[in-house]
């Protein structure tokens, strides 16, 4: 998988994510039309604090009710009460197991606390006062480490740091290695980042987690309602960790400064301001159309899913990091032929 896509990158014929609205899981789907449309379009706008969508009046967007229904409803029929829904948990055929469970575990301290080193070892450290608890779980995989004052060291060597290497280069784990885990493995990677480097609104990331146990199980990252959070420097960074969670079916929210919040896995966007049309000037809209009838799209650093566009409609043309959460950059080409350039949002592609 390549990741996240900008607007100019999505090609007809490649692979997005998907969702199948019989299984409520995210699928592989194929873009099979990228339509552009650079007239003056009429969009409708919601907007508020924490998120921000804009369509075309006929966008069909993928709403849930407050009774839990899921449907298709247009830009022009979007009503305060509803949901934009997040992702869901991807939905693959059985896959053999490419890495074992302590193997992925330490992939998540290596992002959040490893150095890599000149002489190809990887060293992780923790502090013997403040982390007791982490230097005995971490022992226990690592083996015993060399003790500097107060700080705990393990160094690794040999094929898990040759492999981490290959896997996560930068400390970033690559797009293959995120979409070649399972569910559960990349529920477990992001558990132990985040206790490695994530914070919480109200005491330490652990405390307000379930055992890593139950984040193999099932899909609730939280024991509470408390809201965790990393702040994660590099775009490359970013993009990982939001990839890792949208594929475990977790919503997330990306600010301009890099902090990047895990929300409860029931949480969407509310629509609850008001909702106001306005007109676009010259840039024009645009939208793909996927064979599930949906993709996974990320606009002004929230992840949903949204409807399909046929060639006679228009869709949304938000980009995220677009300026000050300005419209498209480039203007769009009205055809869309292989391989074409198209205006508009970010998708998630292959």
């Amino acid at each position: 998988m390549d990741g996240w896509r900008k607007f100019s990158e999505v090609r007809r014929g490649d692979t997005a994510y998907g969702y199948n609205f019989e299984r409520n899981k995210m699928e592989r789907t194929p873009v099979t039309s990228v339509n552009v449309f650079d007239e003056p379009s009429s969009l409708v706008v919601y907007e508020n604090s924490r998120a921000k969508w804009e369509c075309t009046p006929d966008h069909k967007n993928v709403v849930v009710s407050r009774g839990g229904v899921i449907k298709r409803v247009l830009g022009k029929d979007l009503r305060e009460g509803q949901f934009l829904i997040g992702p869901k948990p991807l939905h693959e055929p059985p896959k053999k197991n490419l890495f074992s469970r302590d193997f992925i575990a330490i992939a998540g301290w290596v992002m959040s606390e490893g150095s890599y080193r000149q002489d190809g070892s990887i060293m992780l450290g923790q502090s013997v006062v403040k982390n007791p608890r982490y230097v005995k779980y971490l022992s226990e995989i690592l083996g015993e480490p060399k003790i500097y004052k107060n700080l705990a060291v393990w160094r690794i060597v040999k094929d898990w740091a040759y492999f981490y290497r290959i896997l996560m280069p930068n400390k970033v784990p690559s797009h293959k290695f995120i979409t070649d885990m399972n569910n559960c493995q990349r529920r477990l990677f992001l558990y132990e980042f985040f206790r490695g480097d994530g914070n919480c609104s109200n005491g330490q990331v652990e405390t307000y987690m379930p055992d890593k146990d139950t984040i193999r199980r099932n899909r609730d990252f939280f024991v509470s309602n408390q809201t965790h959070r990393c702040f994660q420097k590099s775009p490359e960074s970013q993009n990982a960790i939001q990839m890792l969670a949208s594929l475990s079916g977790f919503s997330t929210y990306l600010n301009k400064k890099g902090h990047l919040t895990i929300l409860q896995a029931k949480t969407m966007m509310h629509l609850k301001n008001s909702l106001k049309s306005v007109t676009v000037w010259d840039e024009g809209v645009w939208c793909p159309t996927t064979g599930l009838g949906s993709w996974i799209c990320r606009a002004y650093g929230r992840v949903f899913i949204t409807g399909n566009s046929h060639p006679v409609e228009a869709a949304e043309y938000g980009l995220l990091g677009a300026g000050e959460g300005k419209t498209i950059i480039l203007k769009p080409h009205k055809e869309q032929p292989l391989p074409g350039y198209v205006g508009g949002k970010q998708a998630w592609m292959r």
